[in-house]
């Protein structure tokens, strides 16, 4: 977090507001706990993404008035038309390729280990010895 006053104080307000949203939960039925996880983990994310914001003074201020800014952020987050599914499609298809070529490297790994070692293909290279003895005088 940046060394301003007004962020810190924002942030420590945020804190504090996910603080208590975070005790009531916990003195929720289990259920009731699974249908919030969402919401107190996109929460979680706010706060680590206040962090890393670059707002000027007056936009703090504006946001200190708030008696939830941390229930404000979230509910316009949740509002937003965002693309959360396609970005999660994209990591699976990262981490099958990530995957696919780790198991290609173990299976090439193992099989330069093993007896069943690659060889190179001689199709066409028969004529290389003759080629050679040629070369020295000697008859094909």
């Amino acid at each position: 977090m940046k060394n301003d006053p007004l962020v810190a104080k924002l942030y420590n307000k945020m804190q504090q507001e996910q603080n208590e949203y975070r005790a009531w939960l916990l003195a929720q039925p289990p259920e009731e706990i699974l249908n919030h996880a969402y919401e107190y983990s996109s929460r979680e994310d706010i706060l680590i993404a206040l962090e890393n914001a670059s707002l000027r003074p007056a936009q703090l201020r504006a946001l200190l008035e708030s008696q939830a800014p941390l229930a404000d952020f979230y509910k316009d987050y949740r509002d937003c038309d965002t693309n959360t599914l396609d970005v999660m499609t994209l990591c699976i298809a990262d981490r099958a390729d990530i995957d696919l070529m780790e198991s290609t490297k173990k299976e090439l790994a193992a099989c330069l280990l093993s007896d069943r070692s690659i060889r190179p293909r001689t199709r066409g290279t028969a004529a290389i010895p003759r080629l050679h003895e040629t070369e020295r005088g000697m008859p094909r």
